[in-house]
């Protein structure tokens, strides 16, 4: 069984090489998903 920790330090390595990918993601969730959300409620709300 692998540590868990390990797992999440290594996803925090992967975000400190990628900030800039991370700062994609953040701004996407910030602007697209409550959108498409929006969205997805308007249509099964029809």
């Amino acid at each position: 069984v692998k540590d868990p920790k390990n797992r999440i330090s290594s996803t925090m390595g992967f975000w400190d090489i990628c900030p800039e990918m991370r700062m994609n993601l953040e701004g996407l969730l910030k602007t697209d998903l409550p959108r498409i959300l929006a969205v997805e409620f308007q249509s099964a709300s029809l």
